[in-house]
C-alpha cells in the first residue's frame, strides 16, 4: 500500500511540474547556437543561448542586467553577449 501511495504522490509531483512548465513559453534555438554554450555552464548560470548574429550571442537569462555574467560568458565563448530576460 505504501508503494502505491508513493507512486501516486510521485505522479502528482510530475503533474505539478508539467503544469509549471506549460505556463512558461518554450525556448527554441538552432542546434549550432545551443552547442556554443556547454550544458554545465548553461545549467550553472540558468541561461539558454538563443541566437548568434555575427559575433554577438543573444542569451536568455533570469537577470538580463547581470553584467558579470555577460562578461564571464563573453570571455569563455570569445563572443559579445547580449542578455535578454526570460522568466
Amino acid at each position: 500500500i505504501q508503494k502505491r501511495g508513493a507512486v501516486h504522490l510521485a505522479g502528482e509531483a510530475e503533474d505539478r511540474a508539467a503544469a509549471v512548465l506549460l505556463d512558461r513559453p518554450l525556448l527554441t534555438a538552432p542546434l549550432a547556437v545551443v552547442e556554443l554554450v556547454p550544458e554545465s555552464v548553461a545549467r550553472e548560470n540558468v541561461i539558454f543561448p538563443l541566437a548568434l548574429d555575427g559575433e554577438t550571442l543573444t542569451v536568455a537569462a533570469v537577470d538580463p542586467n547581470n553584467i558579470l555574467l555577460a562578461d564571464k560568458l563573453g570571455f569563455m565563448l570569445n563572443k559579445r553577449v547580449k542578455l535578454v530576460r526570460h522568466p
